[in-house]
């Protein structure tokens, strides 16, 4: 019974993986085209920030360097109760420009509530823009970011998820890199068959009107996980939320610098998954009991086992190197091969970390 078990979250895990491949070798990413006579709405970019003073300064010459209306542009950042220099970079920054603005939070009061989630609301209530704008501190943006991702919207959506690249220069942080592009691969095919899923609070763009009828991040302030959050409030409230893959909206972030890290976040991001659709919730199993279902026909018979266990790393290999390619990004072969060790560790070890009886540490914050 074992080995028939095994065996087919095996073969579902090659099918699904296939099939992947087949829905990304027919995507064509969007190549909008922006106007430049066109009359751009107002826009506001907001950027939580607690405790960044290292990540900051790159994430606001990116944001200097932006090609949009300067009347039509405006930026909101907020410092949600550091106790570093985030406050002294960022007010610096603001008092250069009458379109810049900056707000200093408390914790919440609440227990569980989360800070980025309000500091967020409270920075959404004081602009009048068309368009919200969000990325975060750690993050850069590219000079087309934010046409590109007004270009991309459509009434339809309410919001858009553009795409997030992680930067490393060792392969601990290069191997998160391939990880973040397998995930956001199979969110993005998903999400193109009408599936909604999850949003990325780093690189979104949420409709005025759209924000305010779900209430925004006030109303999914108690979720760790206020991105995915809103995402869900929004398709529930009839939108179809978009994904957005190319170049021109790429945003750049920071990998975890430790493996401890690293878990802590991905504790987070399970608590969200777990509130996602079934099928998504199946997808993920799949993912995680596929290494002890080969080691189980492995033993069974080590040749069907070697060959079937390659399959799929060169199946995998093809969904990250295809849709990398989407944001002009090359992943090198040897990294491609050498994710299936990280992939394996990491995936096991967040669901025994998962499930430890411990809380969710989180920019210095404890959430149970």
């Amino acid at each position: 019974m074992i080995l028939i078990v095994s065996g087919i979250i095996v073969v579902l895990l090659i099918i699904q993986d296939t099939l992947i491949v087949g829905a990304l070798h027919g995507l064509r990413h969007s190549r909008t085209t922006v106007d430049s006579t066109k009359e751009f709405p107002h826009v506001s970019v907001f950027v939580p920030c607690r405790n960044e003073e290292i990540h900051l300064p790159e994430c606001l010459r990116s944001l200097e360097a932006l090609d949009y209306p300067d009347d039509k542009i405006s930026f909101y950042l907020g410092d949600d109760n550091s106790v570093d220099e985030t406050w002294t970079i960022m007010s610096a920054w603001a008092v250069k420009r009458e379109n810049r603005h900056t707000f200093r939070f408390q914790s919440p009061h609440k227990a569980n509530m989360n800070g980025k989630a309000v500091a967020l609301h409270r920075m959404v209530e004081q602009s009048s823009a068309d368009f919200y704008l969000f990325t975060d501190a750690d993050c850069q943006v590219p000079a087309t970011w934010a046409k590109e991702m007004i270009a991309s919207y459509e009434a339809a959506y309410g919001m858009v998820t553009g795409i997030t690249k992680v930067e490393a220069d060792d392969w601990f942080g290069k191997m998160q890199a391939c990880d973040w592009w397998l995930s956001l691969a199979m969110i993005k095919v998903m999400t193109d068959r009408g599936i909604n899923l999850t949003a990325m609070g780093n690189n979104l763009l949420v409709e005025k009107s759209a924000y305010h009828q779900v209430g925004g991040f006030a109303a999914v302030a108690d979720s760790v996980t206020e991105d995915l959050a809103l995402s869900r409030k929004v398709a529930a409230a009839g939108f179809h939320p978009a994904s957005q893959v190319n170049a021109r909206l790429l945003v750049t972030t920071k990998a975890e610098h430790s493996y401890a890290a690293l878990l802590r976040q991905r504790k987070r991001w399970a608590r969200g998954a777990l509130t996602l659709p079934f099928l998504w919730k199946l997808l993920l199993f799949l993912q995680v009991a596929f290494y002890p279902a080969i080691l189980c026909v492995m033993v069974y018979n080590p040749w069907i086992g070697t060959a079937t266990w390659t399959l799929k790393i060169l199946i995998q290999s093809q969904i990250i190197s295809i849709f990398s390619r989407l944001t002009e990004t090359k992943i090198r072969r040897f990294l491609l091969f050498s994710f299936e060790c990280y992939h394996a560790v990491v995936g096991c070890s967040t669901v025994l970390y998962y499930f430890w009886p411990s809380a969710i540490r989180w920019k210095g914050r404890e959430y149970r």
